[in-house]
């Protein structure tokens, strides 16, 4: 059988020589960003009873302090997170554990818990904003404020999350999309050369 042109592996490794530039181009660039349990601190309440509201657990002192993700395996119970916004200003909230059955964060407004939540078994069509992972909006947050996380799920439970300013994450939203289209833009001659190549080897060996 013959082998690939030399040619070919020259124009492959071209290719993910540009990809690997520009990525790390994309990663260089800062955005204002928090990680929850690393460089934002954040605090743990376990409701093995599963029947704890938010104004029950926003009185209550006996948080742990989280120094990584949540991760706690298959359990039944509900878990409360907490932390405080650190600047004020217009904030998302982001997970991307899309298996979680339920996700619901707490905003104080005018001394009123207003919830949203999102999971695996709430509609795509029932979130305020249409996005690929679990975002929630913290408009107007003030420094210091206390935002309260309620995480309940069937399966294994694990939870991170990341803070981003607005501006900051529609920043790394438009770098994101601009990767992944120039990562099909790369690949996409691959594999038409690829197709192309396998169809002219098989209709040329067939002759013989």
């Amino acid at each position: 059988m013959q082998k690939t042109p030399v040619y070919f592996h020259h124009i492959v490794k071209l290719l993910i020589v540009l990809l690997g530039l520009f990525a790390g181009s994309v990663q260089a660039s800062t955005t204002e960003e928090f990680d929850l349990g690393h460089n934002l601190s954040w605090f743990l309440l376990e409701d093995s009873s599963q029947n704890l509201e938010i104004n029950d657990v926003s009185q209550r002192n006996d948080f742990t302090r989280l120094t990584n993700n949540l991760s706690v395996g298959h359990k039944k119970s509900a878990f409360w997170l907490r932390f405080q916004i650190p600047e004020s200003g217009d904030w998302f909230l982001e997970t991307n554990l899309l298996y979680l059955d339920h996700i619901t964060v707490f905003v104080n407004r005018n001394q009123h818990w207003q919830a949203t939540t999102q999971g695996d078994w709430h509609p795509f069509s029932e979130r305020g904003i249409h996005y690929r992972n679990y975002l929630f909006d913290l408009p107007k947050t003030t420094a210091n404020q206390t935002i309260f996380i309620r995480v309940q799920s069937s399966g294994v439970v694990h939870f991170k999350a990341t803070l981003w300013r607005h501006l900051g994450f529609i920043e790394q939203s438009n770098k994101d999309s601009l990767l992944l289209g120039f990562y099909f833009a790369l690949y996409l001659p691959i594999i038409l050369m690829s197709l192309f190549y396998s169809y002219f080897n098989s209709i040329r060996y067939s002759n013989y």
